[in-house]
């Protein structure tokens, strides 16, 4: 899962023990499984979250920019 979403193992399990991202316990170990849906629901949530917060930097910049210009 990990390498599927360009991370480190430690951030998949942060998520998981988080409840970010779903996933079910299997055997004496405790491996980690995922099922796809859940893995798309996580993606799509963190995609709309990248939405909010780059439309954000961009209307601060744009304040930056006119900054200067009402002080001349």
């Amino acid at each position: 899962m990990a390498k599927l979403l360009r991370v480190h193992p430690n951030t998949v399990r942060n998520w998981t023990n988080k409840g970010m991202l779903r996933t079910y316990r299997l055997g004496s170990r405790g491996d980690r499984r995922f099922a796809l849906d859940d893995v798309l629901e996580f993606l799509n949530g963190r995609e709309e979250s990248a939405e909010g917060q780059s439309g954000a930097s961009d209307s601060n910049q744009a304040g930056k920019a006119e900054k200067p210009e009402d002080s001349v």
